[in-house]
């Protein structure tokens, strides 16, 4: 990713110009010497892909963005949460938040060689209700009291576990038809409730803190929710949103000049092309393919003519002013120019 890993330099692009000139060190008769066959080995992309992420460093200047402008960027610092995820406990199923006597528990702490029980031991009267965004300290239970309470909704402080509707019946509704009282008829927590609802005695299957998730169950506080060098997506904007970090530091994105050779390249606005010109296309293909990775400043370094000392020119003023420098040409067999050649010979002239 051009976000992660680019080229860096010291606030940052050197100055060639008080110790080089525009002029190249590789001498026509260096061209002609060449090698008649390459001397490079044929690299695959995945080859060229590991010697380009090798040779790059990390762009360390940082910027502080708000977290939905930091879409498709790299984070430059860990983002931990400031509270824990739930903030309260809470219910994970529709149903009944429940407050057991001593009789109930005792029952299920005997282990699964209980017999079956009058189910009326399991009877429960509805105190009131825990919906979504109401305090945990709303209600306060008694033992064999129970609260109506919706998926994420607050389980009272003192409750012992929720038991899911299915697994109820009504015994008692007041004159607005709300559930006065309610018996435990199943309770295995699964979904869609459990077995014959009409036996007098049946095994309940219920555990303390079922269908509770309690404080911290998704993410800690402290906890790292994006690690440094992660890139922003969606998933990361929506945790930062979660925990409340809405000012993200991010590394800047680099600065990417573009640079095409050949002396047969003209500007794609060109309306009529000589003899032997092709319109410079490589460089928009290359500047749409930047802007599609979130690159914003692109620079066109212009079009080095077949000339070692344009070449040289050309790169020198890139490299003084970009982060990144992208060239096309310049590495094929011919006579004109061999850009490693060129760079073999000035290589004092790119040492960064």
């Amino acid at each position: 990713s051009p976000h992660s890993h680019c080229h860096h330099s010291e606030h940052h692009h050197k100055d060639f110009s008080h110790n080089e000139t525009n002029e190249s060190r590789v001498t026509e008769s260096d061209i002609n010497s060449r090698a008649r066959e390459s001397i490079y080995p044929m690299l695959t992309m995945s080859d060229v892909m590991r010697i380009v992420m090798d040779e790059a460093s990390n762009l360390e200047e940082v910027e502080e963005l708000h977290y939905m402008d930091a879409l498709n960027r790299i984070c430059a610092e860990n983002i931990l949460a400031r509270e824990p995820l739930p903030p309260y406990a809470a219910s994970i199923k529709d149903g009944f938040a429940l407050k057991l006597t001593k009789e109930q528990k005792e029952y299920l702490e005997s282990g699964e060689e209980a017999a079956p029980v009058d189910q009326q031991l399991f009877k429960f009267d509805v105190i009131g209700s825990a919906n979504a965004g109401d305090s945990a300290h709303k209600i306060q239970l008694g033992e064999g009291q129970c609260a109506k309470i919706n998926t994420g909704g607050p389980v009272p402080l003192n409750a012992d576990a929720v038991i899911q509707i299915e697994d109820t019946i009504a015994l008692e509704k007041n004159e607005r038809g709300e559930d006065k009282s309610i018996l435990i008829v199943g309770g295995s927590g699964g979904c869609g409730g459990g077995g014959d609802k009409s036996s007098s005695k049946r095994r309940i299957h219920l555990k303390l803190g079922q269908d509770i998730r309690p404080v911290g169950f998704d993410i800690k506080a402290g906890e790292c929710v994006v690690a440094k060098g992660t890139l922003m997506q969606a998933p990361q904007c929506g945790i930062c949103a979660t925990v409340g970090s809405l000012r993200v530091k991010c590394f800047k994105l680099p600065k990417v000049a573009l640079i095409s050779t050949g002396n047969e390249l003209q500007s794609p606005d060109i309306e009529h092309l000589e003899s032997g010109q092709i319109r410079d296309s490589n460089k928009s293909l290359l500047k749409a393919a930047l802007k599609s990775n979130g690159i914003e400043t692109i620079v066109d370094a212009g079009i080095a003519n077949d000339d070692v000392n344009s070449v040289l020119s050309v790169f020198r003023k890139a490299m003084e002013t970009a982060d990144i420098v992208i060239s096309t040409g310049g590495v094929s067999m011919g006579d004109r120019v061999n850009f490693h050649i060129i760079f073999s010979l000035s290589i004092s002239i790119f040492s960064l």
